[in-house]
């Protein structure tokens, strides 16, 4: 148990000094002797945050099907649209004649296989979002679902409410709700103080849900601040996120662009050092546009500059 303890531990060192084959290696090697499947959950976690990081979602997604299958939790990398709103529809049910503001007080969930299934699927969600998957939603109803009839975890703040909350306000139109969610999810986060899951909670929050309420400009400093907390937790992969998010409301808010291109160019240094290549190729398409407008010719109304050429911008 010590050994195994220790090869998690070194895998997941590995991974957030960016070295991704060695970790791979070591989680692999390590996931091949572990007997109890409740030890594996660190493992596939680290799996799945190393292949996110490298872009490949697929992989992502299969390596977390994986992880709930042995813990006996049906889940399917290839839902339908049937699918997601049965699943939705199982969530409604359960929060009836239920107060979002009183979720705060359900037990706390104590079942050790739907925990670490939380685990994995909070794990999961991001690359779900990122790859536009109908997997995000059926996570996001499922770790709800789960948080519900189980009780609270510290990934319900994720997963379970904020998540749910972006989706309230984005797909189905309940700004109110959604809003309601995410102060849900940071209320838990501060009752469990559950400092790990800060910096995804108030990426969430403050990249999905707030703006539907308040001003853009309240996004900003959080931004900043969930940078920093993520960098001080060890969640690298978010530290990406709200990294392209607080450039990208730099941007929206009409920032003068040599502040933005600053920033923009601090920030790809900074996930270029962390490896993030999945978060490289979004922040350089934030800089070759604001370039562009600083070069634009107005007499001439084209965009052309020295090292970016409209012709080589890739097209979205």
């Amino acid at each position: 148990q010590l050994t195994l303890n220790i090869y998690t531990e070194v895998a997941e060192v590995e991974y957030l000094n960016g070295n991704f084959s060695e970790a791979q290696k070591l989680a692999e090697l390590t996931l091949s002797q572990a007997k109890d499947v409740l030890e594996k959950v660190k493992l596939y976690e680290i799996k799945i945050q190393i292949y996110v990081a490298k872009n490949l979602m697929s992989e992502a997604f299969a390596t977390g099907v994986q992880a709930l299958s042995s813990l006996q939790v049906n889940f399917t990398n290839t839902p339908n649209n049937l699918q997601i709103i049965a699943s939705f529809l199982q969530v409604k049910l359960l929060l009836l004649n239920k107060r979002v503001d009183r979720l705060i007080d359900l037990p706390v969930m104590t079942d050790s296989n739907k925990l670490a299934a939380m685990r994995i699927l909070n794990t999961m969600a991001p690359a779900a979002a990122q790859a536009n998957s109908l997997c995000f939603p059926l996570i996001v109803a499922t770790m709800t679902k789960l948080s519900l009839k189980y009780g609270n975890a510290t990934v319900s703040t994720f997963g379970g409410y904020v998540l749910y909350g972006a989706m309230l306000c984005a797909k189905l139109g309940d700004i109110e709700g959604g809003y309601r969610f995410g102060k849900l999810a940071i209320q838990l986060l501060n009752k469990l103080q559950a400092n790990l899951l800060r910096c995804k909670v108030y990426y969430a929050f403050n990249s999905m849900i707030r703006h539907w309420k308040e001003h853009l400009r309240e996004t900003i400093v959080p931004l900043s601040e969930t940078i920093q907390i993520g960098l001080e937790t060890g969640n690298l992969e978010f530290v990406g996120y709200a990294a392209l998010n607080y450039n990208n409301n730099l941007f929206l808010l009409g920032e003068k662009l040599l502040v933005v291109q600053e920033k923009t160019s601090e920030y790809i240094e900074l996930v270029k050092k962390l490896k993030i290549e999945s978060m490289v190729a979004c922040l350089d398409s934030i800089q070759q546009n604001v370039t562009l407008l600083l070069n634009y010719d107005f007499e001439q109304e084209s965009l052309v500059q020295n090292t970016v050429d409209e012709v080589e911008l890739p097209q979205f």
